[in-house]
């Protein structure tokens, strides 16, 4: 870490000093010329010095994880210069002690499972088709030297190879038969058109899917789309393309708005907002930051996106959740405030503790007091992860909670109390300090509950497909495109989230609702529930 840091710092100093070298030797005295170069110098050290910490910031976030190395050394130099309670330290390693356990057993648990699979990296998957490659010895060595008798057949060495047929593109050839009788008189009859079909479109909603989950559950853009079309046969543009996605999204809306609408119904509600370019011409520079906001629901099953042209919260959080009373966990943006003061709605907040560890975690390089409120809540994930190592319900993860995590946090707050009452009130950690202390009822709310989860880090999860899908597209070309991709990007992760193939669900969705699928039954195609209906599909055929 050091070296890399020297390394960065003397790469600016170098950049920044080959310019102004050359004009500074031409002046006189040459003493001055070195004070002059060796003052750059040090001021671009000190930039470079400050950028450095500020990308390794960035990472540290990215991560969400501590160096354990780090967090050792900072407790060491505590330890040292005597500010820790050893009789602390050890109730502490004892719990810690204690948890670890629960970890270990769950793992051990969970390898003595024969219903767990087992991974065997060189058996390929019994259900794909095996094509036999047939290979026989050659003509001339199939009889004996020795007796010139036939060598018989007496076994086969077999290896399996996975391979891959070239995707190539085809053409449905939809014939309506058309029949008349002789006489003429009782007119012409057409066969009905192919069920599972959108009329006037030139791809099947087999392509159709592809198509769209190319785009938002693979995070190609279009233009390489195309290319990779071209490659399978067919070229196809671009603008066909994207009004392939765009009928999807106008006939997949319906199955989203009843999907928000039961994520609407769920006990708690996760979200978290994040940006997303958007074209426009009377906007300075040619676009705009939209706002992507996504809403988790029904214990981690449901996700949903809604685009907003802004960031403010009349458009997003206050319109969407208004008049909530259940559970909203969001970090402590001044945004959420109006669903839980009653201006908006009398939700309940949760808070982040992720969010909030952050705020310490940034701190500790430059002050190694934070490594002790680090370690606390080090001890609370470990509970937390305990408690899902053995599977526990929410009543018996609450009981843990509340044996394990209540004495840590009373021993946080008490450090949190005590260091914000000697810090002068305008320095980093005191605003650390004041922000848990802030917040204290909300970022220990999962106490109350065990069904809920300590941080908000499940719906920063999904924003990495929306990150990834922003990185190769770049924008979105309207606020029609954003409510469109909203749409789509919401489909696509609830489908993972529930472990369904989107292409699948995607063609045989598209198929019932251009067979007229009534409305009043949308609900029976949401991600989850085909994903049950198709494995009791599954089962029934088994037997």
């Amino acid at each position: 870490m050091a070296d890399d840091r020297k390394s960065f710092i003397d790469k600016e100093v170098q950049r920044a000093m080959l310019p102004l070298r050359k004009h500074v030797e031409e002046l006189e005295p040459a003493v001055a010329n070195e004070q002059l170069l060796g003052l750059v110098g040090r001021l671009t050290a000190r930039l470079a010095a400050a950028e450095y910490e500020e990308h390794a910031r960035r990472l540290r976030r990215a991560s969400e994880s501590l160096d354990p190395k780090q967090l050792a050394l900072a407790l060491q130099e505590l330890e040292d210069a005597g500010l820790l309670d050893d009789e602390d330290e050890d109730e502490d390693e004892v719990v810690d002690d204690e948890v670890e356990g629960l970890i270990r057993d769950g793992a051990e648990q969970r390898q003595a499972d024969p219903s767990q699979p087992r991974r065997r990296p060189r058996e390929l998957p019994k259900q794909l088709p095996r094509v036999p490659v047939r290979t026989d010895v050659p003509a001339d060595e199939q009889s004996c030297p020795c007796c010139g008798g036939a060598r018989v057949v007496i076994g086969e060495d077999v290896h399996e190879r996975l391979d891959l047929q070239p995707i190539r593109f085809r053409v449905l050839r939809f014939e309506r038969v058309r029949r008349a009788c002789e006489c003429k008189e009782s007119g012409v009859v057409t066969a009905p058109a192919a069920p599972g079909q959108f009329e006037r479109l030139l791809a099947s909603v087999g392509l159709v899917a592809f198509v769209i989950a190319s785009k938002y559950d693979a995070h190609l853009p279009l233009y390489r789309l195309q290319r990779l079309c071209k490659q399978m046969g067919c070229a196809i543009s671009d603008d066909t393309l994207r009004g392939w996605v765009k009928r999807g999204g106008e006939e997949l809306t319906p199955l989203v708005e009843a999907m928000w609408t039961e994520l609407q119904a769920s006990w708690l509600v996760q979200t978290d907002a994040s940006g997303i370019t958007v074209l426009d011409k009377d906007a300075p520079g040619g676009s705009r930051l939209g706002q992507m906001w996504c809403y988790l629901g029904d214990g981690g099953r449901l996700c949903v996106f809604r685009y907003t042209p802004d960031g403010e919260g009349k458009n997003g959080p206050w319109k969407h959740l208004a008049r909530r009373t259940g559970f909203v966990q969001a970090d402590a943006s001044p945004t959420f405030d109006r669903l839980f003061n009653g201006l908006a709605a009398d939700a309940i907040e949760v808070g982040c503790v992720a969010h909030a560890r952050r705020k310490l975690t940034d701190l500790l390089e430059s002050d190694p007091r934070v490594a002790w409120p680090l370690k606390r809540i080090q001890l609370l994930y470990r509970v937390e992860k305990a408690a899902a190592a053995q599977g526990m319900s929410p009543g018996e993860r609450l009981e843990l909670r509340r044996r394990k995590s209540a004495p840590t946090l009373s021993k946080l707050r008490a450090w949190l109390l005590k260091t914000a009452g000697r810090e002068p009130p305008k320095s980093a950690l005191a605003k650390a300090c004041a922000y848990w202390l802030n917040h204290w009822a909300a970022l220990t709310r999962f106490m109350e509950d065990g069904r809920l989860d300590i941080d908000n880090t499940a719906v920063e999860r999904e924003f990495r497909s929306l990150a990834l899908t922003r990185k190769n597209s770049l924008f979105v070309g309207s606020d029609r495109g954003g409510r469109e991709a909203a749409v789509l990007h919401s489909l696509m992760r609830t489908c993972r989230l529930n472990d369904v193939d989107p292409v699948a669900y995607l063609t045989d969705v598209l198929g019932k609702i251009a067979d007229g699928w009534p409305q009043a039954r949308i609900g029976e195609l949401l991600p989850h529930r085909w994903v049950q209906q198709a494995n009791e599909e599954l089962k029934a055929e088994a037997s």
